[in-house]
């Protein structure tokens, strides 16, 4: 855990003032840090974190790695862990049936029998190796040794190997994380959520560049794609001397946010909008020209701020360091030039790989 936020780090979240990198790093370290939650003392952030969390628990169901099942069937966990493993197991049939088997693996395993003096005194060099074949010192690995499962895919990634085995273990990423890192070794495919299709109407040119009769007012952006930011800037061109006036709605056409007149061309809502829904925002002109952007018969741009549950698993693959969870979350919340950026990080690193290949394809067709 790094040092906690500070008072200013707490106040720039509760007026929605934080962006990009410092607005991941703080709802990170909230979703993390109980105190710092609990401490920030206001119930909307607390709520919303909570939201965070049981969001993150809902899509990856976190089980034991393997190395943890092995230490604790053996013994060799302090007293902290002991007492976590065997909560969760009690509540984690999974995990539980996993612990029986390597337990009854260990119990089949050859024992350690006494020497007498004299067979230490008189055994030949032989002997001695074929004593030291069978028996078990203390220090080997107790139950990794008998494994014979073969590699099936692995990755560099980042500062680690990620790899797949015959028995379906996966090392290199947190426990959290094994399912989806197993599924996309199996399957290497990133494929484009469904709500990106209701965003991609309002990619016409009439959007972006005016109407026939060449009306200089027309959008910039956020136009037909995904947010993390829920207090986005904004942007459109339009005439010199003109005024302006900003309308987002939601998908049913509510009003969520309107801007009253405005002299710039760009405009930051003065609250949060909705995340996890399609919203539709345009400008009308009025003074020098009086025109609306999309024209007319065009529908209103559509955007997304991602939901809630993404900017969690966002924020956990960040602190993980891997490019492949950073790479499938940014997919997930329909980030594709995200996504793809940390694809290729994953690719450089695998150069001839076919599964960095294949995921780069699959995105590939992403419209």
């Amino acid at each position: 855990m790094t040092q906690h936020l500070t008072p200013a780090d707490v106040a720039l979240y509760r007026t929605n003032q934080l962006r990009g990198d410092d607005l991941l790093r703080v709802t990170d370290h909230l979703v993390e840090c109980n105190a710092c939650r609990e401490g920030a003392g206001d119930p909307l952030i607390i709520r919303t974190i909570d939201r965070f969390v049981s969001a993150l628990a809902a899509e990856m169901p976190e089980h034991l790695s393997y190395d943890e099942m092995e230490t604790f069937v053996d013994g060799r966990v302090d007293d902290a862990d002991q007492e976590a493993i065997t909560s969760h197991i009690d509540g984690c049939a999974t995990c539980a049936e996993e612990i029986r088997d390597l337990r009854a693996m260990a119990q089949r395993r050859p024992r350690r029998m006494p020497t007498p003096f004299f067979w230490a005194a008189a055994a030949s060099v032989v002997a001695a190796i074929g004593a030291m074949l069978i028996l078990r010192t203390p220090t080997s690995p107790p139950l990794l040794a008998r494994s014979h499962a073969r590699v099936l895919a692995s990755l560099r990634d980042g500062d680690r190997t990620i790899t797949l085995d015959s028995d379906g273990r996966v090392r290199g990423v947190p426990a959290a994380a094994q399912g989806l890192a197993a599924a996309l070794l199996r399957a290497p495919r990133l494929a484009a959520p469904q709500f990106l299709a209701d965003l991609a109407p309002a990619t016409t040119d009439a959007v972006t560049r005016g109407s026939a009769s060449h009306q200089s007012l027309a959008l910039i952006a956020p136009v037909g794609n995904v947010l993390l930011d829920d207090r986005p800037q904004l942007a459109w061109r339009g005439a010199a001397g003109s005024r302006f006036e900003v309308t987002v709605t939601d998908a049913d056409l509510n009003v969520v946010a309107s801007s009253g007149p405005l002299t710039a061309t760009h405009w930051t809502p003065p609250h949060s909008l909705p995340r996890g829904t399609t919203l539709l925002w345009q400008v009308a002109s009025t003074g020098r020209e009086h025109a609306v952007a999309p024209p007319r018969p065009h529908p209103p741009a559509r955007f997304r701020v991602a939901d809630a549950a993404s900017l969690a698993l966002i924020a956990d693959a960040r602190r993980s360091g891997s490019h492949l969870l950073l790479g499938a979350a940014y997919a997930r919340a329909g980030l594709r030039r995200e996504s793809q950026r940390e694809i290729e990080r994953l690719a450089r690193q695998n150069p001839g790989s076919s599964i960095a290949q294949q995921l780069l394809d699959s995105m590939a067709a992403w419209r």
